[in-house]
């Protein structure tokens, strides 16, 4: 196998006309790894079958250690942002620590107490959205402050700081940024954070961050440069992924319309729906990224200690070895949870089954309440995020028949069709 590097542009195009399909540059692989030269000069192996990404996620001799001066970043905005220790760059022991004590504002029983928080914001957003002139923009009106009012009340930032945050989180993620734009970028976001969190220092309640100031930050077992990084995390992975996943997936739904169908005669199967939208058009275009520690063999070829790696979840979500017919949507599909849309190993999303939570209640209730929601345009005319590593779409026009509107039902209904 020849291992000469290849130029490699980060993100990779996705082909005219074919939105939702991985990049043509790694399908074209057919699986073959790869090396790739990055930005900075740096050469890096680049896996894309589901079985390679899966055992290097898996892998502990795959280190997340983004401080180390060998480790692969795609693009500035990435290294910018991975130069405070947080979550995602750290290995255990220090990553199991800190992620016990995250992972305490997730236990299902906390969030099962927001299911009618989030039920009544859906029903909130929806009543706004059936007053506005049609055309509207479901991305402006629906995907985008669902989950910034979500994270508004979970983390405890700001509702009215969620266009700032936007354009934070947008120059934190795109490939056309220079090095020292990515910098300052990351300065100013990381600035707001400071904000908040000194803000909440003297008016804490029952978020996120005054969890962390009251239980961890007052007592030493988090600094307050850590602190900050963590909610800056917490916040991409909350907002700006979930809100693009969500665009995605009811332009999905309008253009299956035999899909949709399904969807709505039987709203029990919005959980196998959900996971079929996560495992088609995954919004991470960067990949995973991991440096590793030792001599290991992976997809038939050596990986050696201090080499550089990239995995591609994209594609691995559409590997015929794993999911039957994998290019094709099938909301039945009974494989779908398989996917690697939330990462692998240690390093699993933590907020995965929040989001699972809103995109199951969105979707479910506005199918519901507007059963004849649709395109108002082509997809020719539909603009997606290209030059982001979180891919999604910019505005999403759709129109509806008023006659058919449905109103909001009681929390106890709207929770009894989500159950099976």
């Amino acid at each position: 196998m020849s291992t000469e590097a290849l130029e490699f542009e980060f993100p990779p195009a996705r082909a005219e006309g074919c939105p939702f399909d991985p990049p043509p540059v790694l399908s074209d692989l057919g699986g073959r790894p790869v090396r790739v030269v990055l930005w900075d000069g740096q050469v890096a192996w680049m896996f894309t079958r589901y079985e390679d990404v899966r055992a290097v996620l898996e892998d502990p001799r795959f280190s997340s250690d983004a401080l180390d001066p060998r480790f692969p970043h795609e693009a500035p905005a990435m290294k910018a942002r991975s130069m405070i220790r947080q979550l995602v760059i750290m290995d255990p022991p220090d990553h199991t620590v800190l992620r016990r004590i995250l992972a305490r504002n997730f236990v299902i029983r906390r969030l099962d107490q927001m299911r009618p928080r989030i039920q009544g914001i859906v029903d909130e957003l929806i009543d706004d959205l059936l007053v506005q002139e049609r055309p509207v923009d479901l991305v402006e009106r629906f995907a985008f402050p669902l989950p910034a009012l979500v994270v508004s009340d979970f983390l405890g930032v700001p509702f009215e700081d969620r266009y700032v945050l936007a354009e934070l989180q947008s120059a934190q993620s795109d490939a056309a940024t220079t090095d020292a734009d990515a910098q300052a970028n990351f300065a100013s976001y990381c600035a707001y954070i400071e904000r908040i969190v000194a803000e909440k220092e003297d008016h804490r309640g029952d978020d996120v961050i005054s969890r962390l100031l009251t239980e961890h930050l007052d007592n030493g077992t988090l600094t307050r440069t850590e602190v900050v990084a963590n909610v800056r995390l917490l916040l991409a992975a909350a907002f700006d992924s979930t809100a693009s996943q969500l665009g995605l997936g009811m332009l999905l739904l309008f253009l299956h319309e035999d899909q949709r169908a399904l969807l709505q005669a039987d709203p029990t199967m919005i959980g196998p729906a959900v996971e079929e939208i996560l495992r088609y058009v995954s919004v991470d275009q960067y990949g995973r990224r991991r440096l590793a520690t030792e001599d290991i063999s992976v997809g038939g070829v050596l990986v050696r200690a201090g080499d550089g790696v990239i995995v591609h979840q994209v594609t691995a979500n559409r590997d015929a070895a794993v999911f039957r017919d994998p290019d094709r949507f099938d909301v039945t599909r009974a494989d779908a949870r398989n996917h690697l849309a939330f990462s692998g190993g240690v390093h699993q999303c933590l907020g995965q089954a929040l989001a699972r939570m809103e995109m199951q209640t969105a979707i479910n209730t506005i199918l519901r309440r507007i059963p004849t929601l649709r395109l108002a345009v082509s997809l020719d005319d539909i603009s997606f995020k290209h030059q982001k590593g979180t891919y999604g779409i910019h505005h999403l026009p759709v129109t509806w028949d008023p006659s058919t509107t449905q109103p909001a039902v009681s929390i106890e209904a709207a929770e009894s069709s989500l159950a099976g």
